[in-house]
């Protein structure tokens, strides 16, 4: 069912699995207690292609500060010291700015990132995109300039309203993550893991860009739901679980050519990333045993 995404990612040549395992090493490290190594990680991720960087906020807010603090000048090291010897410091510093301009500071009505067509049309399943085609008549499948103009829009704001709903939206899931999270003293392995698996879904769909192969980021949060569907001591969860997995993967399917583009339009991938993230935070706050195995609270160092 996740065959959509690997085959875009060696179809486009993109480093999203890579980056996967760049950010699962990371936080290896950050539960051994190596955080300077884990932030050095971290910074590696997002110089390669910079949505990583949503990792930040989460560590601040677990108090990671030596990890934080790793991954900010580690960043520094990756972006201005690395290139230097070969680019030249100056010119290194000028192509980061040509970089910014290009990609963040060319947001419009039109588009951003330097891909006005794609980054409205279906092929982009962020909260952004998804969002501002809800909202505002935008043709999503403007990237087939010689078929008809299609639309979606449920309602008819400006640009700028509806950048204003994006952060509306983006605030109430950054407030629900935070109810989510259980209390430092009540981190298990257990819980950690979901915590994980919930930050990775809200990183891929976070993205200003969300293409077919950024969702390959949902094996991590996939691979803790099949733990908990197949050895999950309570048979209720697992069948339970076993549903919110195929509910996900119902949805995964429809991105398959066979089916219309408006499916993909309206956030089949968006919304499956959506019931990983409510599965993985009711077993967060519904764990099988207070007294089991995974009940031990995390070393103070993570």
């Amino acid at each position: 069912m996740t065959i959509t995404f690997v085959f875009d990612m060696f179809d486009l040549g993109q480093p999203n699995l890579v980056l996967l395992a760049m950010m699962l090493f990371g936080f290896w490290w950050l539960w051994q207690g190596r955080v300077w190594l884990a932030g050095s990680m971290f910074a590696l991720a997002t110089a390669i292609k910079v949505f990583p960087v949503a990792v930040l906020p989460y560590l601040l807010w677990r108090r990671q500060w030596a990890g934080a603090a790793s991954m900010v000048a580690f960043l520094g090291i990756f972006l201005f010291l690395v290139p230097a010897p070969i680019r030249g410091f100056d010119r290194n510093v000028a192509e980061l700015t040509t970089w910014y301009r290009g990609m963040v500071g060319s947001n419009s009505e039109q588009g951003f990132g330097q891909r006005d067509a794609q980054n409205w049309s279906w092929v982009n399943q962020s909260i952004i995109a998804v969002t501002h085609r809800l909202v505002r008549p935008i043709n999503y499948n403007q990237i087939n300039p010689g078929k008809p103009p299609q639309y979606m829009n449920i309602a008819n704001l400006d640009y700028k309203t509806a950048n204003r709903v994006v952060l509306a939206v983006f605030a109430a899931i950054g407030l629900a993550f935070i109810g989510i999270l259980p209390a430092r003293r009540k981190m298990t392995p257990r819980s950690t893991a979901e915590e994980v698996g919930i930050l990775f879904c809200l990183m891929t769909i976070a993205s200003p860009l969300a293409r077919q192969y950024y969702f390959i980021w949902l094996f991590f949060p996939l691979t803790v739901l099949f733990h908990r569907a197949a050895f999950d001591p309570r048979p209720r969860v697992q069948a339970a679980t076993r549903w919110a997995l195929g509910i996900c993967f119902a949805l995964m399917v429809l991105s398959l050519p066979v089916f219309p583009k408006i499916l993909q339009a309206a956030g089949n991938n968006l919304v499956a990333t959506f019931v990983l993230v409510a599965a993985l935070a009711w077993h967060i706050h519904h764990p099988p045993s207070a007294s089991g195995p995974d009940s031990t609270a995390l070393p103070e160092k993570v």
